[in-house]
């Protein structure tokens, strides 16, 4: 398929030199047509068709590497809980995740969000869970000095469990996947695998949770008896 599509864009790049070259020459044929005339529109069709495969080739690599990076979910590690049960990635349990700042003030309203989506989509099948690189001091502070601030609501009044991180889920979601800004949230799959990103905001949030809660369950192989005893062993 991506040697014809290359084919049919090098026809059109070649057909599009052929006709602007019959502007200044007359039609294709005619005396006035040299043999470089010809050459220049063959070069134009080698040079699309393989320009063209080239960008196919990088577009496959880079969706392999995107396709590698997001196959395994991190494990939630060198975290904090300080609101909400404590949680972690369970297989068949999608995973909500946001990723905020209070002293941002599109994470406070991520926040609130963030809080409607847990309500809208309340169900076992999904967790939610809201990751801060600031501290306890930080966070106490800002329940103090933030209460004028746009979109402020105490922490504690979120239906969602939230957690300090010390930058590693941050490298390991956000930089991993080449997102440099906050707020932001991530899908975790039942397979537990990132099956989405983006902002609070973007529109395909919902039916991203949506279809992930309605994925089929990951059939999870038990152990051999044999192979659970040698363990115990």
């Amino acid at each position: 398929m991506g040697y014809v599509s290359a084919g049919i864009q090098a026809l059109l790049g070649g057909a599009l030199a052929a006709w602007l070259t019959s502007l200044m020459l007359g039609p294709i044929g005619s005396s006035d047509w040299a043999w470089k005339d010809y050459g220049f529109v063959g070069a134009v069709v080698v040079a699309v068709f393989y320009n063209r495969l080239s960008t196919m080739n990088y577009e496959k690599l880079m969706n392999a590497e995107q396709i590698k990076k997001l196959a395994n979910a991190h494990p939630f590690q060198r975290i904090e809980f300080i609101h909400g049960p404590p949680l972690h990635l369970k297989v068949n349990t999608v995973t909500c995740i946001l990723f905020f700042g209070t002293w941002d003030e599109k994470s406070r309203a991520a926040l609130k969000m963030f809080n409607e989506l847990r309500l809208h989509y309340a169900s076992e099948k999904v967790q939610y869970v809201a990751f801060t690189q600031e501290s306890r001091e930080e966070l106490a502070a800002y329940e103090v000095k933030g209460r004028n601030a746009r979109h402020f609501q105490p922490l504690n009044e979120f239906g969602f469990t939230i957690a300090i991180e010390d930058g590693m889920m941050g490298k390991q979601y956000l930089v991993r996947c080449d997102v440099y800004q906050i707020p932001n949230v991530f899908i975790v799959g039942k397979d537990q695998s990132i099956v989405w990103f983006g902002s609070p905001t973007n529109s395909d949030l919902r039916k991203a949770l949506s279809q992930a809660m309605e994925d089929p369950d990951v059939v999870v192989e038990e152990k051999p008896k044999d192979e659970k005893a040698k363990k115990m062993d």
